[in-house]
């Protein structure tokens, strides 16, 4: 069994640079912020308690699916921070 070897072209390394230089800057300190606010308004919605009861039942699929991946998307961000 042979390995293919890939070449990287200057072209494939403009794109990656393009790619690099507008991907946007997140400013970690307003995204936690503004996905911690989020967060409060599911719990006022949903009438939660905590956001860890609120993950809990957006694992479980108890809203719609749009917003249990908002949920767990904007949680996980929150503790890898």
């Amino acid at each position: 069994m042979s390995i293919k070897k890939f070449e990287i072209t200057d072209e494939d390394r403009k794109a990656a640079m393009t790619t690099w230089m507008n991907a946007p800057v997140i400013k970690y300190d307003v995204a936690l912020k503004e996905y911690k606010a989020k967060l409060d308004e599911y719990c006022v919605r949903f009438n939660i308690a905590t956001h860890e009861e609120l993950m809990a039942r957006a694992d479980e699929l108890e809203f719609d699916s749009k917003i249990c991946n908002e949920i767990l998307d904007m949680y996980s961000f929150i503790h890898r921070a």
